[in-house]
């Protein structure tokens, strides 16, 4: 909805791109990932914020939305002149994903941090043995931890320790 608001804006390639880019993370970002620190996404839900994401950043390039000529007539598949890497590389910004699970990787971090008397940080780390069985959304820590690459322990201390 932003987006169109201010089209005259992001599309009008007067402007630098670095401009652009600049105004839509302020603009639109910003409110595509608002509260992103406590979302508990699956991989088809970071598709699609990223194909969102993708969509607006064709929009602002020129050629954004250019195919490339398929000279196999066998494949029919659609492929953009600017495939996503570059694409990204070209407006200097990075996947809308990336963003989340860096900003949920510093929340989760900030909250180990804190008071152990702070009720967020009792809710993060609450074992609780009372729960329906079946399947749950992935708790902040866990998402966190996964998404690093790291061990719990060693996550932990890193946060402890500040290098996160």
């Amino acid at each position: 909805m932003q987006f169109a608001i201010n089209k005259n804006l992001f599309c009008n390639y007067k402007l630098a791109l670095s401009q652009r880019v600049h105004f839509y993370n302020s603009l639109i970002r910003r409110r595509l990932t608002y509260g992103c620190q406590n979302w508990a996404l699956t991989a088809a839900m970071y598709d699609k914020i990223d194909t969102c994401q993708r969509i607006m950043l064709r929009k602002m390039i020129f050629g954004g939305f250019r195919k490339r000529v398929n000279f196999d007539p066998s494949d029919l598949s659609i492929k953009y002149h600017y495939q996503t890497p570059e694409l990204l590389e070209i407006t200097k910004t990075e996947d809308v994903s990336t963003f989340v699970k860096k900003q949920q990787r510093n929340y989760a971090a900030h909250l180990i941090r804190t008071s152990n008397s702070k009720p967020t940080k009792q809710l993060m780390f609450n074992n609780d043995r009372y729960r329906k069985p079946g399947r749950h959304a992935p708790e902040l820590l866990q998402q966190a931890v996964k998404q690093s690459g790291l061990s719990e322990v060693e996550f932990l201390n890193r946060a402890a320790d500040r290098r996160f």
